[in-house]
């Protein structure tokens, strides 16, 4: 039988363990935050993009930034976020025949 002293430890031990899964969970929450807008995306988009990019067998995210880039690239959002991102100067519009 579990005297009181044994039952006092135990709570205060679980008590003292959530105490610190809080704190390490609040810790991680407040990393993941960004601080820059992230929209989402459809799911049904998410599917046709699914789709498309198994079908072209690569990754999903190489297959979003791929469309963006031959969507975007030229437009006048693009120069303009250019001018913070010098890496998008770099890149040219590509003949979209390769398809």
């Amino acid at each position: 039988m579990l005297s009181l002293w044994h039952f006092t430890l135990v709570f205060s031990s679980v008590v003292v363990i959530t105490a610190q899964y809080l704190s390490i969970l609040r810790h991680i929450s407040l990393m993941e935050r960004t601080r820059h807008y992230v929209p989402s995306i459809s799911r049904p988009v998410v599917a046709a993009l699914y789709h498309e990019a198994k079908r072209r067998r690569i990754p999903m995210t190489k297959l979003v930034n791929l469309l963006l880039t031959e969507s975007l690239n030229g437009s006048p959002g693009w120069v303009t976020a250019s001018q913070d991102w010098p890496e998008l100067a770099g890149q040219h519009r590509q003949d979209r025949s390769s398809d």
